[in-house]
């Protein structure tokens, strides 16, 4: 909750910031399509599971293989954020990859 803390002002925003953590999300496939480049942005993730173990590293090779393709750093992280939490708006990739852990 330590990295989370400064997203609350009440209650109501840690319930929702944390939710997350305790269920996984569930993606229609209407909203995946608003992802012009999901076929490329999906190849780059699972190049990215290599590198879960440290979450410092993950954002590091996240930024690199956005440049390497020529996808907006915005993209790649918004796409990250949907896969971890189901909204592309929330805390950074990097608390979340932090929480979540290696394994998840």
């Amino acid at each position: 909750l330590q990295l989370l803390k400064t997203d609350f002002h009440t209650l109501k925003d840690a319930v929702s910031a944390i939710g997350f953590y305790f269920a996984a999300p569930t993606l229609s496939s209407e909203f995946l399509a608003s992802f012009a480049n999901k076929e490329q942005l999906s190849a780059l993730i699972s190049q990215l599971l290599a590198h879960t173990a440290d979450a410092e590293q993950c954002i590091n090779r996240a930024k690199e293989l956005a440049k390497q393709n020529s996808i907006g750093i915005k993209d790649m992280f918004s796409f990250i954020r949907v896969g971890l939490m189901g909204s592309i708006q929330g805390p950074s990739v990097l608390d979340v990859l932090k929480i979540l852990g290696a394994e998840e």
